[in-house]
């Protein structure tokens, strides 16, 4: 999924705001207005929740690494508990990340009817079974607008800084994501 959108659903959908991501007491003292945070708010916490998981794994905080990298690592890499020892810049930029993926074909979210269909077709699907998809209305569309360019920027800034390593996984496997402010929802 668009990294730059996702957060931006994160934000709108609000599992934060009854799954804590730290202790009742610390999201208070951090934020007492929570669960009414705005984006700037939001942000911050994420930025909080990597700082503790690196310290907790013994990285460098130096090194960006947001939560969906993380989330993709554990969701795509083999022995991802293990790979927290490795990361670093150069694991990314040098492209040794790229032994300790999985074979995994992915699909993007923005075009997901279409490439599901691709990808099925080499499987034996029926056509029958192919229209099914083809036909099938979009759902959890959002339609809000409700950012202005300054906290758009900011989405822009946080995925670029954090999520770099994210975004160069996902370019070298043809999947570019360039946002600009008037892109997000």
């Amino acid at each position: 999924r668009n990294p730059y959108k996702l957060l931006e659903s994160q934000y709108h959908y609000r599992s934060w705001a009854v799954n804590f991501p730290f202790t009742e007491t610390k999201i208070k003292s951090l934020f007492p207005h929570f669960p009414n945070l705005s984006i700037e708010d939001f942000i911050e916490m994420k930025i909080l929740c990597n700082e503790d998981f690196l310290i907790q794994n013994n990285l460098p905080k130096e090194v960006f690494f947001g939560e969906q990298t993380l989330g993709f690592i554990r969701l795509f890499f083999k022995n991802h508990l293990s790979i927290h020892k490795k990361l670093n810049v150069e694991y990314f930029t040098e492209g040794h990340y790229k032994a300790d993926m999985c074979n995994v074909s992915f699909i993007k979210n923005e075009n997901l009817n279409e490439e599901l269909i691709q990808f099925l077709q080499n499987y034996e699907f029926t056509q029958q079974e192919l229209k099914h998809i083809r036909n099938h209305k979009k759902v959890n569309v959002s339609s809000e607008d409700t950012f202005d360019l300054a906290k758009r920027q900011m989405i822009l800034d946080y995925i670029n800084e954090h999520e770099w390593a994210l975004l160069l996984i996902l370019a070298d496997l043809g999947i570019h994501y360039k946002m600009e402010k008037k892109d997000l929802i």
